[in-house]
């Protein structure tokens, strides 16, 4: 699972899908390891990590950096 946004609301699913026994990837504006994910990225990795994920959760807030985050390019780089 990839999570977009790693503040509480996004931890917390990150939790939740590790105790499932999924893999946690996770995109944060501030990089620092988190013991509920096993990797953590800065924003410049979406398009790569979108490839790898079977699910997308997106946790961030609806503001001018964050509005079309998941736009058209990274609708093309998702798994079919």
């Amino acid at each position: 699972v990839l999570i977009l946004g790693l503040g509480k609301t996004g931890e917390a699913v990150a939790r939740r899908a590790q105790a499932m026994g999924m893999r946690t990837l996770g995109i944060r504006a501030r990089l620092k390891p988190m013991p509920s994910l096993d990797e953590v990225h800065g924003p410049d990795a979406l398009l790569a990590l979108i490839g790898r994920a079977d699910f997308i959760v997106c946790c961030v807030p609806l503001l001018p950096t964050t509005r079309g985050l998941l736009g058209e390019a990274a609708f093309a780089a998702m798994k079919p």
